[in-house]
Protein backbone atom coordinates (compact mmCIF):
# COMPACT_ATOMS: atom_id res chain seq x y z
CA UNK A 1 0.00 0.00 0.00
CA UNK A 2 1.44 3.37 -1.48
CA UNK A 3 -0.21 5.64 1.31
CA UNK A 4 2.23 3.71 4.06
CA UNK A 5 5.18 4.41 1.98
CA UNK A 6 5.02 8.39 0.95
CA UNK A 7 6.57 10.42 3.38
CA UNK A 8 6.34 14.41 2.10
CA UNK A 9 7.51 17.20 4.01
CA UNK A 10 6.58 21.13 2.72
CA UNK A 11 9.11 23.52 3.22
CA UNK A 12 8.65 27.42 2.14
CA UNK A 13 10.02 29.97 1.17
CA UNK A 14 9.92 33.58 2.06
CA UNK A 15 11.81 33.07 4.05
CA UNK A 16 12.99 29.27 3.99
CA UNK A 17 10.55 27.41 6.76
CA UNK A 18 9.74 24.03 7.53
CA UNK A 19 6.29 23.64 7.55
CA UNK A 20 5.38 20.20 7.80
CA UNK A 21 8.13 17.54 9.07
CA UNK A 22 8.10 14.79 7.08
CA UNK A 23 4.85 12.13 7.60
CA UNK A 24 3.01 9.51 5.73
CA UNK A 25 0.37 10.43 3.10
CA UNK A 26 -2.51 9.19 5.26
CA UNK A 27 -1.51 11.65 7.91
CA UNK A 28 -0.82 14.76 5.65
CA UNK A 29 -2.90 17.76 5.91
CA UNK A 30 -1.19 20.51 3.63
CA UNK A 31 -0.73 23.59 5.21
CA UNK A 32 -2.13 27.01 4.42
CA UNK A 33 0.21 29.37 3.07
CA UNK A 34 0.94 32.75 2.25
CA UNK A 35 2.62 34.98 0.06
CA UNK A 36 4.94 37.07 2.16
CA UNK A 37 8.48 38.67 1.16
CA UNK A 38 10.99 37.46 -1.32
CA UNK A 39 11.04 33.95 -2.78
CA UNK A 40 14.70 32.14 -2.02
CA UNK A 41 14.09 29.20 -4.08
CA UNK A 42 17.47 28.36 -4.11
CA UNK A 43 17.93 28.45 -0.15
CA UNK A 44 14.63 26.51 0.14
CA UNK A 45 15.37 23.34 -2.32
CA UNK A 46 18.82 23.20 -0.39
CA UNK A 47 16.94 22.76 2.95
CA UNK A 48 14.84 20.39 1.46
CA UNK A 49 18.28 18.32 0.12
CA UNK A 50 19.26 18.38 3.68
CA UNK A 51 16.28 16.94 5.13
CA UNK A 52 16.22 14.27 2.47
CA UNK A 53 20.07 13.49 3.66
CA UNK A 54 18.92 13.42 7.11
CA UNK A 55 15.85 11.26 6.33
CA UNK A 56 17.66 9.11 4.32
CA UNK A 57 20.65 8.45 7.48
CA UNK A 58 17.64 8.16 9.75
CA UNK A 59 16.57 5.05 7.59
CA UNK A 60 20.20 3.89 7.31
CA UNK A 61 20.59 3.36 10.78
CA UNK A 62 17.50 1.89 11.30
CA UNK A 63 18.11 -0.95 8.31
CA UNK A 64 14.95 0.68 6.59
CA UNK A 65 14.70 0.21 2.90
CA UNK A 66 14.01 3.33 0.79
CA UNK A 67 12.95 4.42 -2.66
CA UNK A 68 14.77 7.19 -4.76
CA UNK A 69 13.34 10.05 -3.24
CA UNK A 70 11.77 12.82 -5.29
CA UNK A 71 11.80 16.83 -4.65
CA UNK A 72 8.75 18.64 -6.25
CA UNK A 73 8.71 22.78 -6.62
CA UNK A 74 5.31 24.54 -6.97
Amino acid sequence: MSVKRVELSVVSFGPVNVETEFQTADAFYPPNLIANGMTPMGQAIEKGIELIQQRKEKYKENGVSYYRPLIALN
